[in-house]
């Protein structure tokens, strides 16, 4: 759909002639694919902590939790833990 509009209009947004570059054109298709299963999977795990799982709504967002905190990084578990420097006025009471 993209396609067609931008080759009708006089200065597209994105080039048309770029669809006709394979690796584009696949990377796009790929990335589109990955993106409709991340939205399914965070539509689809809260209802299911809801309903099979018997939790509660604010207790069905815990599964996500770790990622939103990043522990998926490669160095997870690894790594030292360093404390972070706080400027001037930062953290005191």
């Amino acid at each position: 759909m993209l396609y067609l509009i931008e080759s009708r209009t006089s200065e597209p947004i994105v080039n048309p002639g770029l669809f006709k570059n394979r690796i584009f054109s696949v990377s796009v298709v790929a990335t589109f694919l990955v993106s409709v299963g991340f939205f399914g999977a965070i539509m689809y795990l809260p209802l299911f902590v809801q309903c099979v799982l018997g939790d509660t709504a604010t207790g069905s967002g815990s599964p996500w939790e770790d990622r939103a905190r990043g522990s998926l990084s490669p160095w997870e578990g690894r790594a030292p833990c360093f404390p972070l420097p706080l400027g001037e006025g930062q953290g005191e009471g």
